[in-house]
């Protein structure tokens, strides 16, 4: 009866738990969506079939001072909320805080269950509270690499539109009607922020912070120059977009002269794992004393932490930025 009661009471547990975890999702995102509607319907203004345009994104907890606060003076939490955005993830600071605990404690219970040592464990906890963080670069800069080869060709798009006699917010609005994600959702949030009274200067910045690009910032910069001193926009844009285009041919190059760098340094950190499991399943004796003998186990340590080092150097060697 003991196992029983104990096996339900761990249930029920993480039961509550997660549902703990869900409410402060969605909490965090979408707010006490009762009150809202109860005090829009004392006003008479709610509307069911309405839809509310975003301007700028803010989540629910951005109202509240002591987040701002916290937000504006803690550094590392007001880079994570910049990544959030620029990954285009919903998901607030508050979650991601969460997310970042759970996987850490858990990567420390998987090496305490496995007993591989304090320093294995270490590792494995911190891989796991790291995971989020990589995940969202990761999202980033796979969004980021599309909206860079879409950006030639929504210049061009408003540039031509400048040639036809419109204004350049037209030229936005093109950009987002008939381009693809994710460049159409960044110049249509810009053209709805203008077209909702938000000054150009501002809305530009707004898109160069979302959008972390170098061809973005180039781009914001001298639209706000040509503001400032006037010009030919026309013009400008098309010789950024030429600017970028040839930017991304040199890239080219650049990738396939340090492809056999990058392809040997892949064969040269996956060789010692392949080896490890092809010895382990033939000669699973042999192998096991890296596992249980304390001098197997400080060899394995030193030996990931020194791959671990040698893959960022090498990272930082055939990585060459444009």
């Amino acid at each position: 009866m003991a196992p029983l009661v104990f096996a339900a009471a761990i249930f029920f547990t993480v039961l509550l738990f997660i549902m703990g975890a869900y409410y402060l999702y969605d909490h965090a995102i979408y707010g006490d969506q009762a009150t809202t509607v109860r005090r829009l319907r004392a006003q008479g203004e709610f509307n069911p079939r309405a839809t509310a345009v975003e301007i700028v994104r803010r989540d629910a907890m951005s109202q509240e001072a002591w987040y701002t606060t916290i937000l504006g003076r803690v550094a590392p939490l007001a880079a994570i909320k910049r990544l959030l955005k620029q990954a285009d993830s919903e998901m607030p600071v508050s979650v991601f805080l969460l997310l970042t605990s759970i996987f850490f404690i858990a990567g420390a219970l998987i090496g305490l269950w496995l007993r591989l040592g304090p320093i294995v464990t270490g590792g494995l906890a911190m891989a796991g509270g790291l995971a989020p963080l990589m995940y969202q670069r990761r999202r980033r800069a796979i969004r980021l690499k599309k909206i860079e080869a879409q950006l030639p060709e929504a210049l061009d798009l408003i540039a031509r539109t400048l040639l036809a006699g419109h204004a350049f917010i037209m030229g936005l609005k093109m950009v987002g009607d008939q381009m693809e994600d994710p460049v159409r959702a960044e110049f249509k949030k810009t053209f709805d922020e203008i077209s909702f009274g938000v000054s150009v200067a501002d809305s530009m910045k707004e898109l160069s912070e979302r959008v972390d690009s170098v061809d973005i910032k180039f781009f914001v910069t001298s639209l706000l120059v040509q503001l400032e001193t006037g010009g030919n926009l026309a013009e400008i844009i098309q010789g950024i977009s030429r600017l970028i285009r040839a930017r991304f041919e040199l890239h080219g190059k650049v990738r396939a002269l340090s492809a056999e760098g990058r392809i040997s340094a892949i064969v040269m950190f996956s060789l010692p794992f392949l080896l490890g499991m092809a010895l382990y399943y033939i000669n699973p004796t042999y192998m096991s004393l890296l596992f249980t003998d304390p001098a197997g186990k400080a060899m394995l340590t030193g030996g990931f932490l020194m791959m671990m080092f040698g893959m960022f150097v090498t990272r930082r060697m055939v990585q060459i930025k444009v």
